[in-house]
């Protein structure tokens, strides 16, 4: 009887110990997650005072900027990438779709485009064709450009009297001066800088031509 009343006493003292470690486990449980949650607390303060709100005037300004930007990508995407015309390749069908080209400037273009060798050397020679003035040209040079590869050279050392003159910058009499000061200086390398001193070019023949000769 006394060994079973012990045995209760030392059950019940085992359990109240378990008891009061469990709870004092759980204190500082309590203890070290509300440290946890401090600290926390303090270092996002901390990071966050590094990265300062900008006021909300440069949040406008970069806002603004952002559009802007937007707006440029789309509109070299849109230009560069699906409006560009290669002059010196483009049909009448692509030329058509320039503002204020229709159906007959756009063969214009391409008429004067043959009478020039088949290749314009700079957009500015449209002013050349009639009816195409510097307003219709500003609102469709930015569609235009011209691939340096697609420019025809002209040898003036070798190339024949004949087609001399049926170049529009050329003509029948320049051909023949032309003609003329090869056969004086045989051997000689024709340029247009040699042929502007000796005055068989004009100044501006020399300013149009420079770019086709080699």
């Amino acid at each position: 009887m006394w060994k079973r009343e012990k045995n209760k006493k030392t059950e019940q003292n085992h359990k109240s110990n378990s008891f009061l470690s469990k709870g004092i486990i759980f204190l500082i449980f309590l203890m070290l997650a509300f440290q946890f949650g401090y600290f926390l607390k303090y270092a996002i303060k901390a990071h966050a005072a590094t990265f300062k709100t900008p006021p909300e005037n440069e949040i406008e300004k970069i806002a603004q900027d952002s559009l802007i930007e937007n707006k440029i990508e789309r509109y070299y995407y849109d230009g560069w990438k699906w409006d560009m015309i290669e002059l010196n390749s483009a049909d009448s069908a692509e030329l058509v779709d320039l503002p204020g080209i229709g159906g007959y400037y756009a063969k214009q273009i391409i008429r004067f485009r043959e009478k020039l060798w088949g290749s314009y050397a700079h957009i500015e020679q449209l002013l050349e064709i009639r009816g195409i003035d510097t307003t219709l040209l500003k609102r469709i040079e930015s569609r235009l450009y011209i691939n340096p590869e697609s420019v025809i050279s002209i040898d003036l050392n070798s190339i024949s009297q004949d087609s001399l003159k049926k170049h529009p910058y050329i003509g029948s009499y320049t051909a023949a001066s032309i003609e003329r000061f090869r056969k004086l200086h045989p051997g000689a390398n024709i340029t247009v800088g040699l042929l502007l001193e000796h005055k068989i070019l004009t100044p501006s023949q020399g300013y149009r031509l420079k770019r086709y000769c080699k």
